[in-house]
């Protein structure tokens, strides 16, 4: 190859390489969409001015649907070096038990006002309506205002309900009709671990979460504490309560299509947490995780029983009062 052609191999490239900058660093010319940076960590994601974007409903749904929770610490490096305020700058969780409480590894998504883009949609997450709103990325900025608040009188806003499996209407522009069962947040009676100490205890909470976009099952142990976490909370655990038939399946999770087989089971008898949530604060308990079902669809039905357990320093085991869990459509 002569210099010649290498020069205008070279040359080549580099205009190649110039436009497909330009493309992907002017998403838009709107004052929202100001900014983009691309993270290499996550596949899809990028920061658009002060929201989030998954390039492609594909990249959004892998994400959430990886069992892998790492990447959770992932998005956190990621929004923390970008600077982006997440759902919580705005809207902390100050009652663990409210319904309505964003779940606190989604609303990491969400900017403040609640919204996520997915592909060529912006979708707003309203819990307090049961409603997700949506309209095209292309016209955002001029119906931003109407999204936040879900004025549907804009013909540009279309509502869905945090039952629907909004990501069918992304990918295929139907909502699935097989039927949602409903969502749950159940709390136990505290356990305290300390003789005549009622400041300090253990909570345990078993919620299923929708968000329209978002389905999670959830088990947690709560630890409000005076001063410090504790360095070791093996001896904190949760129950399963054992199925009739069979015992593999005790706590079971169908995810819509009614007519799919993707179906999630955990056996029962005792088991361990295997993360942690937050990390506790002077208001916030520290919170011991464990994720049954984490999706992009809503569930059919399920059986959810669970109740805590703690082990004293005695080797004593502490069991709280009942069952706390829900069982809906639970025969398959």
């Amino acid at each position: 190859m002569n210099r010649k052609t290498i020069f205008l191999l070279l040359v080549s490239i580099l205009i190649t390489l110039s436009c497909k900058k330009k493309f992907v660093n002017n998403p838009s010319n709107n004052s929202i969409l100001k900014t983009f940076v691309s993270i290499d960590t996550i596949r899809g994601l990028e920061k658009v001015g002060s929201i989030l974007k998954f390039e492609t409903v594909d990249d959004y749904a892998d994400f959430i649907e990886d069992t892998n929770q790492v990447k959770w610490a992932k998005l956190l490096q990621f929004t923390s070096e970008k600077g982006f305020q997440n759902f919580f700058v705005q809207h902390p969780i100050t009652n663990f038990e409210d319904l309505n409480a964003m779940d606190e590894n989604f609303g990491q998504l969400l900017n403040s006002d609640g919204v996520i883009i997915i592909g060529n949609d912006a979708l707003k997450i309203d819990l307090p309506k049961k409603k997700v709103y949506l309209t095209a990325l292309e016209g955002l900025s001029p119906n931003y205002q109407s999204l936040i608040i879900g004025d549907t009188v804009n013909k540009s806003i279309h509502s869905f309900s945090t039952d629907d499996d909004i990501i069918d209407y992304l990918l295929y522009g139907i909502i699935e009709k097989c039927g949602g069962s409903d969502d749950f947040n159940e709390v136990s009676n505290n356990i305290y671990p300390f003789e005549n100490n009622t400041l300090e205890y253990l909570t345990w909470n078993a919620r299923y979460f929708k968000a329209g976009i978002y389905f999670s099952v959830k088990i947690k142990a709560l630890h409000t504490y005076i001063s410090f976490i504790w360095a070791d909370y093996s001896k904190v655990k949760f129950e399963v309560k054992i199925a009739p038939s069979p015992s593999w399946k005790a706590m079971r999770m169908k995810p819509r299509p009614c007519s799919g087989n993707n179906n999630v089971s955990h056996h029962g008898g005792i088991r361990s947490f295997t993360g942690f949530g937050s990390l506790g604060s002077a208001t916030n308990p520290a919170t011991r995780l464990f994720s049954a079902y984490e999706r992009v669809r809503g569930l059919n039905g399920y059986r959810v029983w669970i109740r805590g357990i703690y082990v004293n320093s005695l080797s004593d085991t502490i069991t709280t009062n009942s069952w706390i869990g829900r069982e809906v459509n639970s025969n398959f």
